[in-house]
């Protein structure tokens, strides 16, 4: 064999400058020990070759690069501390929204779901009971400043009693239509319920057909 294309290990480990551990790994790495131009065997000693040395240094300046960081190691130290940190901050609150105690109703208090549609619909026949009662307050004003003379004061009331009752007409008007859709809207939601748990064997079905054969207990 001729030793001056091929290196010992520790004469290796000396060319490239680095540990015995480091070139080891290159010398009995699948991708070069296998290779004869490589790395070849006398019993159990190894030998590597220029190319062996070549392609070493070459992978090992291409990881250097690639890891590089322009930071020091106490500035990566802090921060890996300051990303703990914000993990363990985040962790403390999203352990406490899952452990957070549901909303208790009071006994004169009760809760509604409505969808974006039905809640439009709802907070409008607010505003609507809110601009009458208004109207409300603007003609008793208007009435008390244009009173003159008793006989206005009578025909006033008139007026007014008229005007109250077609009012309140209204009034009823739009609480019977508030009303109805509440109702209606409990009915959707009884029936939805009620058509669940027929699906779900919980009740048969009220026509006295059981398509999954669930006794009512």
């Amino acid at each position: 064999m001729n030793q001056n294309e091929y290196y010992t290990l520790p004469n290796a480990m000396a060319k490239l400058g680095v540990t015995y551990k480091t070139i080891r790994y290159y010398a009995e790495h699948e991708l070069f020990a296998n290779d004869e131009s490589l790395v070849r065997f006398e019993g159990k000693k190894k030998w590597v070759s220029e190319k062996f040395i070549e392609k070493v240094r070459h992978n090992l300046e291409t990881n250097s690069s690639r890891f590089k960081d322009p930071r020091t190691k106490e500035e990566l130290i802090r921060e890996i501390e300051r990303l703990n940190g914000l993990y363990n901050e985040a962790t403390k609150k999203i352990d406490a929204l899952e452990n957070e105690d549901p909303y208790e109703l009071a006994e004169n208090e009760r809760l509604e779901v409505f969808t974006n549609e039905e809640y439009a619909l709802f907070e409008e026949r607010l505003k609507e009971w809110a601009t009458l009662q208004r109207e409300i307050q603007l003609k008793d004003e208007s009435f008390k400043v244009q009173l003159n003379s008793k006989e206005e004061i009578i025909e006033h009331y008139k007026h007014q009693f008229e005007y109250q009752r077609q009012l309140a007409e209204r009034q009823l008007d739009q609480m019977d239509k508030l009303l109805g859709y509440l109702k209606d809207r409990n009915l959707r939601e009884a029936e939805r319920a009620q058509i669940e748990a027929v699906e779900k064997k919980v009740i048969p079905r009220q026509d006295g057909y059981d398509p999954y054969g669930s006794t009512q207990r």
